[in-house]
């Protein structure tokens, strides 16, 4: 009994050494190959007699089961590390600083527009900011625009679906024309007598019936 007390604890240790599947094979084959000693052990019980194998028959067999769980269990454990360690070689370092991106530059158009701008800012003018939204009458009717303008289009102009406020209550911003007072005083085709001409719009019921909004276009904002 002391005997295979000392084995098995020797097997055990010698398989919890093992530290690749190789060496883990090579210590199976010696416990547990043909030649193995827990196999040379199984053999003897055939030359005991009854009593002997009644008493040291259960004690081998659970040395069989105990070093054989043992070699399953590392060989498990043998196998998880080289997973782990084949997938830690082939994982990508996400945290490597990407590419910087591509910067972009200001269109030509543009950088001729600034420049323009600061010439005639020199030459004490001011760039003068308005609606982006507009009405009809202040976009192209007040200025000589008639309906068959081809900027009226569709296809050169943005409509809204649906009538808005004037421009002036849409924006929240000052609008020399959005008022009959301002448009008799600062748009020249705002009323027949300022105007001396036929203008389709030069009344107060024609720019009642050009309460189309749409984006501004084609005009300056003054």
């Amino acid at each position: 009994m002391e005997n295979l007390d000392r084995q098995k604890e020797e097997a055990l240790a010698a398989v919890a050494a093992a530290q690749t599947l190789d060496e883990l094979e090579t210590q199976r084959v010696a416990a547990l190959g043909k030649q193995g000693w827990v196999s040379q052990l199984l053999k003897t019980l055939g030359k005991m007699t009854p009593e002997e194998r009644q008493s040291e028959g259960p004690k081998i067999h659970a040395l069989r089961e105990a070093v054989q769980g043992a070699i399953t269990d590392r060989k498990s454990a043998l196998e998880q590390a080289a997973l782990d360690a084949r997938l830690a070689k082939e994982t990508l370092d996400l945290t490597l600083p990407a590419p910087d991106a591509p910067q972009g530059s200001v269109h030509p158009i543009g950088q001729v527009m600034d420049e323009l701008a600061e010439v005639f800012a020199d030459m004490g003018f001011a760039v003068a900011n308005g609606p982006e939204i507009e009405d009809d009458w202040h976009n192209f009717t007040a200025l000589n625009m008639p309906e068959s303008h081809p900027a009226r289009a569709m296809h050169d102009t943005f409509y809204f679906p649906q009538e808005l406020a004037s421009s002036s209550e849409a924006t929240g911003q000052n609008n020399p024309a959005s008022s009959s007072e301002a448009a008799g005083q600062n748009n020249p085709a705002s009323s027949s007598e300022a105007a001396g001409q036929n203008n389709p719009a030069s009344s107060s019921e024609a720019v009642g019936q050009n309460k189309r909004m749409l984006l501004r276009t084609h005009t300056s904002p003054v």
